[in-house]
């Protein structure tokens, strides 16, 4: 048998398609991940009965089928552990809150390493050409602690959910950031957690004091203050020195 060597076999492949055989990248790394999934699970609509009377009826809110088609797309990397748990019924706060709590407090989960966040109102994009969305997202962990792609507000106009240039400490550290170019990757402050990857790491952080998420609205000394809950948990982790990025490219549908 004579040796060769793996680069010069796809170098010297007379057909163009044999390079598809390699799969390129990392994914042969332990990403083993735990998918958090909010829903806003049971709703009350009120309607007449035949005798007149009104009847509250209380039904469950499922996932839009656009939702579930755009999920069939999400390659998971192989061979390693890649499980979901639903969060029905809470405040989205309270959801991610809960969700933390299990992994942080239940044995069978400890063998998790990233947390990947997906909210039931963001559409995830097919992107030609990749191995996908998430795996993608993997790549910017070398660098970031936070990975997110990019979705714009509901409403007119619509923003992009791009917070800050990656300086805390700027006079407008949530400012909308509109300073970037399709494909780029940004370091922000903040950004939507409707499609958001990051290291279990964080939330063992002994720095980090509990609750990570929480949506605020109230009046303080200094006047009104409010925050959703991720740039509740944003602006928690960046002052404790954890950098976070959007891809550009990974661009989400948000119903």
């Amino acid at each position: 048998m004579i040796p060769v060597e793996l680069n010069g076999m796809i170098e010297d492949a007379e057909n163009s398609a044999w390079k598809t055989m390699f799969l390129k990248g990392d994914t042969y790394k332990n990403y083993s991940t735990l998918i958090v999934i909010a829903t806003r699970g049971k709703k009350t609509t009120t309607c007449k009965c035949e005798c007149g009377k009104d009847v509250s009826i209380e039904y469950q809110v499922g996932f839009h089928p656009w939702i579930v088609e755009a999920w069939k797309r999400l390659i998971k990397p192989m061979n390693i552990p890649v499980n979901e748990i639903v969060i029905s019924g809470y405040e989205v706060g309270d959801a991610y809150e809960e969700a933390i709590t299990q992994l942080l407090e239940n044995p069978q989960l400890a063998q998790f390493k990233y947390v990947l966040f997906m909210e039931d109102d963001v559409i995830i994009p097919y992107i030609p050409g990749s191995y996908g969305p998430l795996i993608e997202m993997y790549k910017h962990l070398e660098e970031y602690d936070v990975s997110s792609g990019i979705y714009w507000t509901k409403g007119d106009p619509s923003l992009p959910l791009i917070y800050g240039d990656g300086d805390i400490n700027s006079d407008k550290p949530f400012e909308v950031n509109t300073n970037w170019r399709p494909g780029d990757v940004v370091n922000v402050n903040g950004a939507g957690m409707g499609f958001a990857l990051m290291k279990r790491s964080i939330f063992e952080d002994p720095k980090l004091t509990r609750p990570f998420f929480k949506s605020v609205n109230e009046i303080t000394e200094s006047g009104p203050v409010g925050f959703t809950q991720d740039l509740y948990f944003y602006k928690k982790i960046k002052e404790a020195g954890y950098k976070i990025c959007v891809d550009t490219n990974i661009r989400c549908g948000h119903l």
